[in-house]
């Protein structure tokens, strides 16, 4: 066998000297014992191989031949395999002997088939059918020790005596029900005999066969309960506040039926009570009882111990069932002499039944009650049953409250949060009695109570009460109720007879205490002795009793009453029939509602402690509590609109919203007020008043229905009359008569009209209802036709007597603002409903002629003048001014605002008189005038009408006026002079010269429109349309026809008599050179050419020389330069200026040929200075140049290719006269032409091109113009062509000039430059890289030619070179770190220097590409320039994060290739290597966003996922989160702890579900029955000893070194001791709970061996109850646990493990023997290593070392160097001391040796240095030792 050897026979004759080895002659028994442990630990509970099966089988039988009996093994754990092959501890087996029943018992583990009984025996296994018997018999296993722990005989006799018997025996099984949340109990009287053959011992033969009592509730017995029933005397409850009676003293009261009360609970525990000893075998003084854990055992052993519970009736699972076999004649008993036969027990069941029906009321949990029996012959016979019935939502309402109360029942009364609620009850028996009760409970004070009761203990009374009204009637009214009744249940309003049937006290079960009042009662009360009737206090004491007996009803009865008439009234009285008679509504729909309300009459107070002094005490104080905290309890009625009256519910006072009693009478105008009232929403109440009197007789302030309530009503909100403003019958008056009794009613009560405002009391001419409001009143006016269509904006004729009334009551001061007079503004607003909208400021006249309905105009027309002509308003017509109220002639109207155009002609004048000669040129000229015809009539007369139209019409007296009128007709082409004369035309003007120096602008104009001006041709004209008009003195030469005409001017024949008319107009004299200079010159363009040139003949040759002056001259030149004078190319005549002298070459080339002056001006010579004189040019000026470098600039931008050469020789002709031209050469003149486009870019190489287009040249071959300035020569192309524009050789003019003698720079102006910016270079540099970025091909062949990428390379070789100049820049970084600038992978990639690493972590160089790279070696000499935009010696954090957010780009939210996850891994490995690397400095603060690899294999951002332990996220559903792709499927060991997801920083860390969601005991977990149990005792004792804690301190010293135990870490190892609370657990069971959900997760179970949880106060640590010695799967993972309060300080638990497994007596063997840890205080005396780097090589091994120069060295080797290394100094030391150095890194670069024929490796090496130091292998010594 492998774990034992026999000695070879080979070496036997070496006996003497295999024995002085230590080889013994046989094996011990311990040798066996090991090998079985040693097997048992390398499987670890896995099934063993069938060889190690066998081995281990062979082990046994040797180790059992070695012995002799069990008693030589008996403290050995040995172990052995079982039926499954798992080696297992000898004291867990059971061995499988000839019961085979037990067989398929899981309960046991058997031993494996081959293990003989004799084997068995000795190993110490237990036989199955022994075991099973000592299960019985030591009370262990499923039996536990159990019973009442006090003196019982004579002390439960005592019990008796205080507790009555009879049926209350069964209320207080009753009230234990209830308080154990049963909601049934079960009654029956068993008359049987049963089977006593297989039960426990013959003794409960007795028991098994007499007649029983059996009482059954559905709940199961909890451990508190099984305490509880064992208390004898102080009872089980008395801590309890919530229970009335569960399993405490008062089940005692069940010794009145039976000696030996029994009980079994969910089908798993049988109890049995023993108090005489002779009944249980076993039974004792100090355990007289038995309890049987789980019956189950029992019954498949003793079938016959169950028969008595009613197993075949009941379900036994979820319930408990009492059996009391009951006491017979001859029965000699210590507890009581009471016997009970078949006639005893019927009459106590028929007592307790005829209780039954109303002790349902206020129990919390109880549902139904049956009782029943069964017969001999084993009939179940149902005898009586009631029941609650209830719905869902009711019920947990009900469970809500019993929940709440046992949440506070240890909360002191003044500090329980009030709670109430209420359900309906329904109470149904089998002798078909039913009844429905509203119930209303209430827990804790609705007011702070007094402070004492919260220090008072009378047996923790709480403040419940409760409330219950009868609601039933047997009348369905299934469709009458339908919101609130269920189908079948009874109407609210129960019978006459029900209402008056006496209602009763309840403290939980009724007391025979009447109570006068309409409901029952239910308090937690104190009682008086009897238990029967509440506490009162005798005499002037006052007791704590009936002090809490007085705060209970006012502070939670009352309260409770007034929330059961609140719900009441919700939920019981629904809304009425539209028809309803109100009376009628409240006596028959409201009467039960009412009579539920306590009545309080005046003068009726009885004294405290009087006969049910309690109970007018509530009426009271419930009718104070409802009106103080605004119980809406009172009805109203109200109609909905639709076919029903709406109820609606109101306090009795509330300041906001008052109600109001009805005091209405009953007469007919009372009715008619009160139908107004409830139509329009007052808050008029439906109660009677005897509750308003009951309200009253307390004091509290209530209102009646009053005239002033109804104003202040109609002035509110709250009033709604109608949709006003609307025809009265739909509003809520319904009749003029109605509305008329209101408003009288309403008017008593105002006495300033300002109230009127806002009443919905106006009633209009249309018989529309709206509201009185003061911004809109409505018209009180006799001219009610002026606007036929707004009736409703006049008051209706039935208003005005009761209004002019109403206003004889005011005082003469007193404004009325309810309505108004109309007057013509208000008149002018409604027009538009009377005349058509297309008449308002109409701006002609309308025609009568034309108007449908024109005798209706006519007649409107006749009132509104009778209205306007009785107005004593001053200027009536201004607000009707933009209507057509004025008739004129020919049956017009027209607008007053239009009046001016029409002419007031009434008044006559003298017919020789000039106005009269006017006139009647008026009237032949057909102007418009005012008709008399429609409007004179009474009372308008010709003098009122003529008033009224003075400001609007035109009178003849007014000049100004007629003009206007006559330019208006002129307009309209209303008028025609063509008929007047001469005369007439001048009796016209002479009309209006009298006015003409009052003439506006504007007439003067008018006037000069007027065709009444004679001509020298003797023809009217008007001047209007002449800008001049003269009188020529003198003649000049002919002209061309129509000049004049076209001039805008004409001649008048002189009139002396109109003289003054004519200046005021502006008629003027002329001469000759103004005649020239105002309209020939201006005007030659009209001549010949032929005239034209003669002019100007006439001009230069005669009028200059000879007829005006020098300045008359210049005037004339000025003149002729600004005229067209001289025909172009084209024919068309063109300035003097516009033409260039043809013999300079800049203008022939640059002007086009239609600039060049004419031939037959340029060959004839006279004309040469007088044209130069007029502006020929002949010079090329600075703004000439500028126009032409401009002009080639523009052309420059729209030419093509096509058309380019043109433009470059203009472009090089101007350079040249740059160049050449002095006048141009300035520093003036070359600024301001440096920015100036018009020299073409240079032309960059072809190749060049092929990298990147020029600048501003991509997708074109047009070559871009450009400008002297910000460009450079085109000698540096290389450095910039893609970021500026380069300038050709010949466009650079000479540098120097000599200006004043001095040197000037003219570049310096051009702005040219020397050289390229670093800007420049860094854009070029961009544009390139980037262009050509986007042909990398790192999974392609390589498509860009190979000489581009060989041209690229030399130009970034160039910029690279460029840059490394200007390294110390800012902007270089800044600008470049993410410009993919570093050519890689043989030319063929670009990517950025922050994606490149020397080192890449723990990956291969290449593994990230294409996303990191390490730099190419040919690039070495610019590491200072890519170190400085991101290149890194190791790879950092922030490249990594780069890598993943470059693939997250690149995939989106997809899935990834397989490729992109190798890359996601690699990275992600590499980054958490670097995290857990403490010599990198981190660099994670400048990452912003970290993707990393989710479980379903997509990036997501790192803060959006999940992780945590595997045993947690494999129990929730994993599809609500996204987790975190384990670290271990990236190459990371998770297991090391400086490898895990806590490395990252904590923004970037992906959530802990730990966070999220937690793993906590399960509800269903059960604990250990007993407290302290052996198993429990066993972990406390081990793993709080101070042996441990030294073992454990021991262990890590030893492991991590003498220093790591620090005080916090010590501290940590004492929390063992101090901090660790350890629970056995008899189902250990865990489940995830989610605290948002505020639940466990459903499918969460797993069931444990061992869990723990942490606390602040420290760790609970729960165990699975088993056996000792424990197995070693539990050991393991209790060490783990161990571990992990000491914060992981042990690295290897094994050896914790088996100190665990033994006891603490063995730790010292184990430590020093089998591990050889060194003592506590040894391990400090451990020497340091002398061979550490730094250590002088001790002079014994100075002739091991070998400095042959082929040797060859490994990383981690140790070697020698010379002191000189470590002390840095270059040179060897001549002392020849030598120390010891390790050797860290074999680097790849050599040191060169001299010697031609090869180079010798360096190395990095440790020789106790700050840092480590490069060596070549010369400097170092090898140990090597020599061969003789």
């Amino acid at each position: 066998m492998p774990y034992l050897y026999k000695v070879p026979r080979e070496i036997i004759p070496y006996k003497k000297l295999l024995s002085t080895c230590g080889v013994r002659e046989q094996f011990e028994v311990n040798d066996f014992i090991n090998v079985l442990e040693e097997l048992s630990h390398k499987r670890r509970e896995h099934p063993l191989e069938p060889p190690e099966c066998k081995i281990a089988l062979t082990l046994l039988r040797e180790l059992c031949e070695k012995t002799s009996s069990s008693v030589d093994l008996e403290d050995k754990d040995i172990y052995v395999p079982d039926n499954n092959d798992v080696l297992r501890s000898s004291k867990v087996l059971t061995f499988n002997d000839d019961a085979p029943w037990l067989q398929q018992n899981g309960h046991y583990t058997f031993a494996h088939k081959d293990v003989p009984w004799s084997h068995a025996e000795k190993l110490g296994i237990v036989a199955a059918r022994y075991k099973k018997a000592q299960e019985f018999s030591s009370l262990m296993g499923f039996a536990h020790e159990f019973g009442q722990k006090e003196e019982l005989t004579n002390r439960l006799k005592d019990i008796l005596k205080a507790y009555p018997g009879g049926s209350e025996i069964f209320k207080e099984l009753l009230q234990n029900a209830d308080d154990a949340k049963a909601t049934e109990i079960h009654i029956i009287y068993d008359q049987r005999s049963h089977p006593s053959q297989m039960i426990v011992s013959d003794s409960w033969a007795t028991m098994q066969e007499r007649p029983a009592i059996c009482v059954y509730n559905n709940r199961v017995f909890s451990d508190e309960d099984i305490k509880g029933i064992q208390q004898v005397g102080i009872g089980g409850k008395r801590s309890d506040a919530e229970t009335t009676g569960q399993y405490g003293i008062g089940f005692n009261s069940v010794y009145h039926l039976t000696d030996c009360p029994t009980f079994i609970s969910d089908n798993e525990k049988l109890g049995i009570f023993d108090p005489h000893l002779k009944y249980i075998t076993g039974a004792s003084v100090n355990k007289p009882g038995i309890l049987f854990d789980p019956v189950s055992e029992l019954q498949s052993s003793f079938k016959h111990m169950l028969s008595g519970y009613l197993g075949d009736f009941i379900k036994l699972e979820g319930g408990t069932l009492f059996r009391f076999p009951l006491r017979q004649e001859g029965d000699a008993s210590d507890i009581s002499s009471s016997t009970y036969g078949p006639s005893d027990v019927r009459e106590l069941i028929r007592q307790f039944q005829s209780n039954a029906f109303d002790s349902l009321m206020f129990l919390n949990h109880i549902k139904t009650i049956k009782l029943s029996e069964i017969t001999i012959s084993g009939e179940l016979k149902q005898l009586y049953m009631v029941g609650v019935e209830m719905t869902e939502s009711d019920t947990l309402k009900r469970e809500d409250m019993a929940k709440h109360i046992s949440q506070h029942k240890n909360t002191t009364v003044v500090e329980i949060p009030v709670k109430v609620t209420d359900y309906l009850l329904s109470v149904k028996d089998s002798k078909h009695r039913e009844e429905d009760w509203l119930i209303v409970q209430q827990f804790g004070f609705s007011e702070r109570p007094d402070e004492h009761l919260a220090h008072e203990d009378i047996g923790k009374l709480l403040p419940r009460a409760g409330v219950a009204a009868m609601v039933s009637e047997h009348t369905p009214v299934a469709t009458k109720y339908p919101s609130y009744i269920r189908p079948g249940m009874s109407s609210p309003a129960p019978a006459a007879k029900e209402m008056t049937k006496q209602k009763y006290a309840y403290c939980f079960l009724p007391l025979p205490i009447e109570t006068d009042l309409p409901v029952n009662v239910n308090g937690h009360f104190a009682l008086d002795r009897s238990r029967r009737y509440l506490w009162r206090d005798q005499g002037h004491r006052h007791s704590f009793r009936g002090a809490w007996n007085e705060q209970l009803i006012s502070k939670a009865l009352a309260p409770a009453y007034s929330t059961l008439l609140s719900v009441a009234a919700q939920k019981y009285v629904v809304n009425l029939k539209e028809d309803s008679d109100m009376d009628e509504v409240k006596s028959k729909d409201l009467e039960w509602y009412h009579g539920l309300f306590p009545l309080v009459q005046k003068g009726v107070v009885e004294l405290t402690g009087t006969r049910k002094w309690e109970w007018t005490f509530l009426a009271e104080q419930t009718m104070v509590y409802i009106a103080s905290m605004r119980v809406k309890v009172l009805p109203m009625i109200k109609h909905s609109g639709l076919d029903e009256a709406v109820i609606s519910w109101h306090e009795p006072v509330n300041e906001d919203n008052s109600v109001f009693f009805d005091s209405l009478g009953r007469g007919n105008t009372g009715k008619l007020i009160r139908s107004f009232l409830m139509a329009s929403g007052f808050n008029l109440l439906a109660s009677p008043m005897r509750i308003y009197d009951s309200f009253l007789h307390l004091g509290i302030k209530v209102h009646t229905v009053t005239p002033v309530s109804i104003v202040e009503f109609m002035h509110s909100n709250s009033c709604a009359v109608g949709n006003v403003p609307c025809g009265i019958d739909l509003s809520t008056y319904k009749t003029v008569k109605s509305y008329l009794k209101v408003l009288k009613y309403v008017l008593k009560c105002i006495k300033d009209p300002r109230q009127l405002s806002g009443l919905p009391l106006q009633l209009c001419a249309d018989n529309t209802v709206g509201v009185f409001r003061t911004c809109d009143p409505p018209y009180l006016s006799e001219f009610t036709d002026l606007l036929p269509s707004l009736k409703h904006k006049f008051l209706s004729p039935d208003t005005h007597s009761i209004l002019l009334e109403f206003m004889r009551g005011l005082d003469s001061s007193t404004t009325v603002n309810a309505w108004k007079d109309l007057t013509p503004h208000e008149l002018s607003q409604h027009l538009n409903s009377v005349l058509p909208d297309e008449w308002e400021n109409v701006p002609h006249c309308i025609t009568l002629l034309d108007v449908p309905n024109k005798d209706f105009y006519i007649q409107w027309l006749q009132l509104l003048w009778k209205y306007l002509c009785t107005r004593t308003d001053d200027d009536p017509l201004h607000h009707l001014q933009s209507w057509p109220i004025i008739p004129i002639t020919e049956s017009s109207l027209l607008s007053p605002s239009n009046g001016k155009h029409v002419l007031n002609l009434l008044s006559r004048e003298d017919e020789w008189s000039l106005q009269f000669h006017v006139s009647q040129l008026f009237r032949k000229l057909r102007c418009p005038e005012v008709s008399q015809e429609i409007i004179e009539n009474e009372p308008c007369t010709k003098e009122r009408i003529a008033e009224l139209l003075q400001p609007y019409v035109v009178s003849p007296e007014e000049c100004k006026d007629v003009l206007s009128l006559i330019d208006y007709l002129m307009t309209k082409r209303s008028i025609c002079f063509l008929s007047i004369s001469k005369y007439e035309a001048e009796t016209f003007l002479q009309y209006f010269q009298k006015e003409i120096k009052n003439y506006s602008h504007q007439h003067i104009n008018i006037l000069k429109k007027l065709p009444v001006y004679e001509k020298h041709s003797g023809e009217l004209t008007s001047l209007y349309s002449y800008s001049k008009c003269h009188v020529l003195s003198g003649s000049f030469p002919e002209v061309p026809d129509g000049l004049w005409n076209k001039c805008s001017c004409v001649f008048l024949s002189p009139k002396l008599h109109l003289q003054l008319l004519l200046q005021g107009i502006g008629v003027s004299a002329i001469d000759v050179f103004d005649v020239y200079k105002m309209y020939i010159i201006p005007n030659f363009h009209i001549f010949s050419n032929q005239s034209r040139v003669a002019h100007l003949k006439y001009i230069r040759d005669k009028l200059m020389p000879s007829r005006l002056n020098n300045k008359q001259q210049e005037h004339i030149i000025r003149i002729l330069s600004s005229v067209e004078l001289i025909p172009s190319e084209d024919g068309t005549l063109k300035r003097v200026d516009y033409f260039f002298d043809p013999k300079n070459n800049v203008f022939m080339e640059m002007e086009d040929k239609c600039y060049h002056l004419p031939k037959e001006f340029a060959d004839d010579y006279r004309w040469g200075n007088f044209l130069e004189r007029l502006g020929l040019k002949t010079t090329v000026t600075k703004s000439l140049f500028l126009q032409y470098v401009n002009r080639v600039a523009t052309s420059a931008i729209r030419c093509t290719s096509a058309a380019l050469k043109p433009i470059l020789c203009k472009s090089k002709l101007l350079a040249g006269e740059l160049n050449n031209n002095n006048d141009l050469r300035t520093p003036d003149t070359f600024q301001e032409i440096s920015k100036i486009k018009f020299i073409p870019s240079a032309r960059v190489r072809h190749d060049l091109c092929d990298i990147h287009p020029p600048f501003l040249r991509e997708g074109t071959d047009v070559v871009p113009f450009i400008c002297y300035n910000g460009n450079i020569s085109e000698q540096h192309v290389e450095l910039a062509w893609t970021s500026c524009f380069l300038l050709p050789h010949w466009a650079i003019p000479t540098r120097y000039e000599y200006i004043r003698n001095k040197r000037v720079d003219l570049h310096q102006y051009l702005g040219i430059s020397d050289k390229q910016s670093l800007g420049s270079v860094i854009n070029h540099c961009q544009n390139i890289c980037d262009r050509m970025a986007k042909e990398n091909c790192p999974d392609t062949e390589d498509t860009v030619p190979k000489k581009t990428r060989e041209t690229l390379s030399s130009v970034l070789i160039k910029i690279y070179k460029y840059l490394q100049q200007n390294i110390n820049n800012t902007p270089l970084k800044t600008r470049l770190s993410n410009t993919p600038l570093v050519l890689v992978d043989n030319n063929k990639m670009l990517v950025r220097a922050n994606q490149l690493a020397y080192k890449l972590g723990p990956l291969p160089s290449d593994t990230l590409q294409p996303y990191m790279y390490t730099p190419p070696r040919a690039l070495g000499q610019y590491d200072e320039l890519f170190q400085q935009l991101g290149t890194e010696e190791n790879a950092t954090f922030q490249q990594y994060a780069c890598v993943l957010t470059s693939i997250k780009e690149r995939c989106k939210d997809n899935n990834m290739d397989p490729n992109e996850k190798k890359k996601v891994l690699s990275a992600t490995k590499a980054l958490f290597h670097y995290l857990s690397d403490d010599t990198y400095e981190k660099d994670s603060e400048s990452v912003n966003r970290l993707y990393l690899p989710s479980a379903t294999y997509k990036l997501k951002l790192s803060t959006e996922l999940y992780h945590g332990s595997y045993h947690l996220i494999r129990r929730i559903d994993q599809s609500e989160y996204d987790f975190l792709l384990p670290l271990t499927e990236c190459g990371c060991d998770e297991r090391k702890g400086n490898m895990s997801v806590e490395l990252l920083p904590e923004k970037h860390r992906p959530k802990d579900v730990g966070k999220v969601v937690s793993e906590k005991i399960g509800p269903h977990a059960k604990p250990c029955i007993a407290e302290s149990c052996d198993y429990s005792c066993h972990f406390k004792g081990m793993l709080s000893s101070e042996e441990l804690a030294l073992a454990l301190k021991r262990i890590i010293r030893h492991q991590r070194g003498p220093n790591f135990l620090d005080t916090c870490r010590k501290d940590q190892i004492a929390n063992l001791k101090t901090k660790l609370r350890i629970h056995c657990m008899r189902k250990l069971e865990t489940m995830i709970y989610s605290p948002s959900r505020g639940e466990y997760i459903d499918g969460s179970e797993n069931d444990q061996q061992i869990f723990m949880s942490e606390s602040e106060d420290g760790f609970d640590l729960y165990i699975n109850h088993g056996d000792i010695p424990v197995e070693i799967r539990l050991l393991g993972k209790l060490v783990t646990k161990v571990n992990k309060i000491i914060s992981w300080q042990v690295i290897d638990t094994a050896v914790v493990q088996t100190l665990l497994s033994k006891g603490v007596e063995h730790f010292e063997d184990i430590l020093s023997e089998d591990y050889h840890i060194p003592e506590y205080d040894q391990i400090d005396e451990v020497k340091e290593d002398e061979s550490s780097p730094g250590k002088p090589v001790p002079e014994d091994v100075v002739n091991l070392l070998n400095n042959d120069p082929i040797n060859s060295f490994r990383a981690g080797e140790v070697v020698a160097s010379r002191k000189s290394i470590q002390e840095g100094d270059g040179a060897e030391s001549e002392s020849g001391e030598y120390v010891f150095a390790e050797v860290i890194e074999v680097l790849d670069v050599y040191a060169d040796s001299g010697d031609t024929r090869g180079r010798k490796k360096k190395y990095k090496v440790n020789s106790g240095g700050n840092e480590p130091v490069e060596v070549s292998c010369n400097d170092l010594f090898k140990f090597k030792r020599f061969k003789k």
